[in-house]
């Protein structure tokens, strides 16, 4: 396979991650909440700013993420190696607007699985950090209007942040709210006085995106943090709107935009 994630051993078998497409399949639970665009304005790193109008200006968006992936690497480690196909995700994603290019920029992100963690940051430059995700399931009898689903982040035995959904009814998946496009910011430090450091945003479309079994929610929402988060940052908000469903997509190679030196 051709060179991309490290270790850049002679077979390549040691690499977390290989070229994209990867393929993605899952279940999610968002949440999304109205607070002030100055505090997500705290968030975004610079040249970023959050849009003052439009639909999306002051709503951001908590979803816990359930999902197998194969890495680039093709669709049986999902079962050959399970547990390296397994990711459950926690995450902030933001409005955010550079120039031309609208969209959501993942701002914080909490995982449980170091390929995930090692590509988005190198690669498509989300800010992951490891942590231990949980997202419960409804009892198969119970699943339905009223039925309860909860996540909760937890780093460093501290609880960052917790989410609940009721079941409410099952919509159309042409009724979720439109996000843009997917914002990465990646910045890459220099190692020395000589070198420029990079930083770059990165804009991902989707491909092949198939969501089903789609529910309008009602929900809570506790963003906590710790001594080395700044979420606390979004309260007070409003929660808008809430959503659980199923959902399938090709991680795609994406654009790079060089962003300006300080």
């Amino acid at each position: 396979m051709a060179d991309y994630g490290a270790p850049l051993t002679a077979t390549r078998k040691s690499a977390l991650y290989g070229p994209p497409p990867w393929h993605f399949a899952g279940r999610a639970l968002s949440i999304y909440f109205e607070t002030d665009p100055d505090n997500i304005d705290k968030l975004l790193p610079p040249p970023l700013k959050s849009p003052r109008d439009g639909p999306r200006a002051g709503i951001g968006r908590f979803s816990i993420n359930e999902f197998v992936c194969d890495w680039g690497f093709g669709d049986e480690i999902t079962w050959k190696s399970p547990r390296r196909g397994l990711c459950r995700e926690g995450l902030i994603a933001l409005p955010a607007v550079y120039e031309d290019n609208m969209g959501e920029l993942d701002a914080v992100l909490w995982c449980d699985n170091d390929a995930e963690i090692a590509a988005c940051r190198e690669v498509y430059g989300w800010a992951h950090k490891m942590a231990e995700v949980h997202m419960s399931w409804p009892f198969h009898s119970q699943f339905g209007p009223g039925a309860h689903i909860g996540g909760v982040v937890t780093r460093y035995q501290s609880r960052v942040a917790r989410a609940e959904v009721t079941l409410e009814k099952e919509i159309s998946a042409d009724d979720l709210p439109e996000w843009g496009s997917f914002l990465g910011f990646r910045y890459i430090p220099s190692a020395s006085p000589d070198r420029p450091s990079i930083k770059e945003l990165i804009v991902e479309e989707l491909g092949e995106k198939v969501l089903t079994d789609v529910w309008e929610c009602s929900a809570e929402l506790e963003l906590i943090g710790e001594d080395n988060e700044e979420i606390a940052e979004l309260n007070p908000f409003k929660i808008t709107a809430a959503y659980y469903l199923k959902n399938e997509w090709l991680k795609m190679p994406a654009k790079v935009i060089p962003l300006p030196e300080d």
